[in-house]
């Protein structure tokens, strides 16, 4: 089946984040634009998910559970889990990774947690979005642990993304690589070869409700589940 999805999307619990990026403003955009399967991913933290647990039943479409990891090196992975309790018990690992450095919200944006009426429930006092004290080898370790799936964020960019360390991707056990601009996606591949054979999908990276993906990207899977989308990623390796 096609299944039309946008897997990067931040909340109000990213600073970079809009202010309207609460749970229901996100879910109810991602149903108006048809989607079939999307994922809030904020910068290190999964602490939004319980909120937008506790309404997502009330959608016809399937909810990862993820997280925007900033490693040691410098650069972004997109991790997802099948349901919230692994979901909260990578949040505990994160946390514990996290310097802790004062966040300023009146420089950066407020990092806010809004419960499942959208109303503000609690406010992050330090920066989410500093690198953690965790290696890219490490967090792979953890998240395949935990049956998680590991996908190097928007790779297309310079800065963040993870060919700024490495080139040879295929030496790293992911499940796939994110493009977000899908015109940078031909000399990407003609420039490096290892990533012809790693699944690909392409994401929006919105933080604001206009920038989630209209129903333009699209993957063939079995069935609707995280598990089918996992099974994708397996047989989509050449």
């Amino acid at each position: 089946m096609k299944v039309f999805y946008d897997i990067h999307i931040h909340s109000t619990l990213s600073a970079c984040g809009d202010e309207l990026q609460t749970p229901n403003n996100i879910l109810n955009m991602a149903m108006l634009k048809k989607l079939d399967m999307i994922a809030i991913t904020d910068h290190n933290t999964l602490k939004h998910l319980p909120s937008f647990a506790k309404i997502i039943d009330s959608y016809d479409f399937l909810f990862l559970f993820g997280c925007e990891v900033t490693v040691k090196e410098g650069f972004h992975v997109l991790t997802y889990f099948e349901n919230l309790e692994t979901a909260m018990e990578f949040d505990q690992i994160l946390e514990k990774k996290n310097t802790k450095e004062p966040h300023d919200a009146e420089k950066y944006g407020k990092q806010m947690i809004y419960d499942e009426y959208d109303m503000p429930l609690q406010e992050i006092d330090y920066h989410l979005n500093y690198p953690l004290d965790i290696t890219f080898l490490e967090l792979i370790t953890i998240v395949k642990k935990l049956e998680g799936i590991v996908i190097p964020a928007h790779i297309d960019r310079r800065g963040s993304g993870i060919l700024d360390k490495y080139q040879n991707l295929e030496l790293f056990d992911i499940d796939g690589i994110e493009i977000c601009d899908t015109g940078k996606k031909e000399q990407l591949l003609k420039e490096n070869k290892s990533l012809r054979k790693i699944p690909k999908v392409y994401n929006s990276d919105a933080h604001s409700l206009d920038m989630i993906n209209e129903r333009i990207h699209y993957l063939e899977l079995e069935e609707l589940t995280f598990q089918g989308f996992k099974k994708y990623l397996v047989d989509q390796h050449e």
